[in-house]
């Protein structure tokens, strides 16, 4: 089992804004949407492992864009009708029942966009190391967790304009 040790105290064990723990998840989540794990773990023959991997793709893709309208939301409220567009691709008035089900802000919102945004860095490091199919290897289940196992930190300043355009492209490339 990951996570921080037990001996530290509670302001290093346990982040308020658990990003990391957000960025674990969001590692792991996309291997549905990795070729090589669809092929390697799943069993799927190429033709049907790259149709699959695309179809999550963009579904992780769509997933990014609502958490995006969520954070924008709450700072901004009255570009609602403006963000619909931008996430759903059709105008969504504020009136329409619809509106009503707008998935609501939530309080660990800003942590998890962030975490979305530099889960790529985590991602690309996995394979590096420990090959396409990282998700397979032991070493690498040690190694995420002894990171996991660091004290709770997280800096803001990771999240930089560099950071979104790679994950946009890491996420046009696999939808193409």
């Amino acid at each position: 089992i990951a996570g921080p040790s037990p001996s530290l105290p509670i302001a290093l064990a346990r982040d308020p804004s658990p990003t990391d723990a957000h960025r674990f998840a969001a590692v792991f989540a996309t291997l549905a949407s990795s070729p090589e794990f669809q092929r390697r773990a799943l069993g799927n023959v190429a033709r049907v492992a790259a149709a699959q991997a695309r179809t999550m793709t963009r579904s992780f893709l769509f997933s990014a864009r609502l958490a995006a309208a969520r954070v924008l939301l709450d700072a901004s409220a009255d570009r609602f009708e403006e963000l619909a567009v931008d996430v759903l691709g059709a105008p969504m008035p504020r009136g329409d029942v619809l509106g009503l089900a707008w998935p609501r802000f939530r309080d660990d919102e800003p942590s998890r966009i962030l975490a979305l945004f530099t889960s790529l860095p985590v991602t690309e490091e996995l394979v590096q190391r420990f090959d396409d199919d990282w998700f397979r290897n032991p070493r690498a289940m040690v190694f995420l967790r002894a990171r996991a196992s660091a004290p709770a930190w997280d800096d803001a300043t990771e999240l930089d304009a560099s950071a979104v355009d790679r994950l946009a492209k890491a996420f046009e490339g696999s939808v193409a």
